[in-house]
């Protein structure tokens, strides 16, 4: 998917996060383009135990995908 708001940006991204679901942003299908990975990203000096255990769920839910 792109993402336009207000003619200023394209940017590829996945339809799935909720941020872009919004009357200004107009999601256009890309369908001759690779799946779009994914992942997290934190700044590794706020690391904590709560992060590293939501990472271990994110991990463990997509190593359940076919």
């Amino acid at each position: 998917m792109l993402i336009l708001a207000r003619g200023r940006i394209v940017h590829p991204t996945s339809s799935t996060i909720p941020i872009f679901n919004r009357d200004d942003v107009v999601l256009v299908p890309l369908g001759d383009l690779p799946p779009l990975p994914l992942g997290l990203v934190w700044c590794a000096s706020r690391e904590n135990p709560r992060i590293r255990a939501f990472n271990d769920v994110a991990r463990s839910m997509s190593a359940a995908q076919p």
